[in-house]
């Protein structure tokens, strides 16, 4: 019966470590309840607080193209808030930062995120039609990243600049 309700992970899921893993289908019993109080108090692993442009203006996107799946009005608002949200925390003064932990911003520019926030604007203005000034200040802001008909990743003062990749990688292309 336990192999039914458990399994051990056979590679490691957590800092290498083999875990023994519940299925998500069984009812626990209150036995395993206690369990699961005592574990929960323990300290439990680090969570990357960080928020990174183009990472949150993707699930923007996810969450755009959920609404036009679904047509359900909370992942519309979802990604508008979200959206807003990118532009008034990292969008000043005509700079895009690359990310912000704790409200504090890494002061770098990348074509990555300013890419993934404009494909956002851009289907943000598709479906509400009010992006217009914003999608011409990030278009603007793009094709600042072009020269001599190539793109580059990065214009900040501490990285060299580097061509844009042209292929997908974990995340989409540039």
């Amino acid at each position: 019966m336990l192999q039914k309700r458990y399994f051990i992970s056979p590679e490691g899921n957590f800092e290498g470590k083999i875990h023994l893993v519940g299925r998500n289908y069984f009812k626990r019993s209150s036995l395993e309840e206690k369990l699961l109080f005592i574990r929960k108090a323990k300290p439990q692993p680090f969570a990357d607080r960080k928020i990174i442009t183009s990472w949150n203006a993707l699930t923007g996107i996810a969450l755009l193209m959920a609404y036009r799946a679904t047509d359900d009005k909370n992942f519309l608002n979802k990604s508008v808030g979200l959206f807003n949200n990118l532009i008034e925390k990292h969008l000043i003064d005509n700079f895009l930062s690359h990310s912000s932990l704790d409200g504090i911003l890494q002061k770098q520019e990348f074509l990555e995120d300013i890419s993934s926030l404009l494909l956002l604007c851009t289907y943000l203005e598709e479906e509400l039609g009010s992006y217009t000034q914003i999608l011409e200040q990030l278009k603007t802001k793009i094709e600042s990243f072009r020269q001599g008909g190539q793109w580059i990743e990065s214009r900040s003062s501490d990285f060299i600049e580097i061509p844009a990749p042209e292929f997908d990688h974990p995340g989409p292309s540039s």
